[in-house]
């Protein structure tokens, strides 16, 4: 268990539709202490009684920031997704290849092939094109944002992000990949994992 201290954040959200930022008041975050679990296996199973069983989806999650990728990893985890990572553009696009994740977050400046550029690949491949991705990036101008509509992301949050938030975006993403209503009420736990 660690403990850590509240840190004010301002955020901002970019509805992809409508392309503007709303900006969300400034929280205190604490990291109250660091739990993670994840599930193994497929994404579907049948259980003793030939019951249909759904796996967690599988998350990538790429960012050369390792504190952020932690944070970003240790609440997806939480929330019952199994995630992958990686620390740049090429890994992202190996582990893709390897994986098949469900979902990809990912940061746009990263060392050796930036976001974008591996965005451009994923969405350049057939196979790939369709997996949605979640850019979580501190370029927040709106020439940055333009650009990674541009390049395909499904959402666009700025760092420093709240972490209930990308919760709630990658749930909403992943029920509408399984054409579920659009009017369902989303619930995450308020219990979230934030930098000491």
């Amino acid at each position: 268990m660690a403990s850590g201290f509240g840190l004010g954040f301002r955020m901002g959200v970019v509805n992809r539709a409508s392309n503007l930022t709303f900006p969300v008041s400034y929280c205190t975050l604490i990291l109250l202490h660091a739990h993670a679990f994840s599930i193994e296996g497929e994404q579907e199973m049948r259980g003793e009684a030939g019951r249909k069983i759904e796996m967690a989806k599988r998350i990538l999650a790429v960012d050369d920031e390792k504190h952020i990728l932690r944070l970003v990893q240790i609440n997806l985890e939480k929330a019952g997704y199994l995630v992958v990572t990686a620390s740049n553009g090429r890994e992202a696009l190996e582990a893709v290849a390897l994986e098949r994740p469900d979902l990809i977050v990912m940061d746009v400046m990263m060392p050796e092939m930036d976001g974008l550029e591996a965005l451009k690949h994923l969405k350049d491949d057939d196979q790939t094109a369709n997996i949605p991705v979640v850019m979580l990036t501190a370029k927040a101008q709106d020439a940055d944002v333009f650009q990674g509509w541009q390049s395909g992301a499904d959402l666009y949050l700025t760092k420093p992000f709240n972490p209930l938030e990308l919760l709630t975006f990658v749930k909403r993403i992943l029920d509408s990949q399984d054409d579920q209503k659009s009017d369902k009420t989303y619930e995450i736990e308020d219990d979230v994992y934030t930098l000491d």
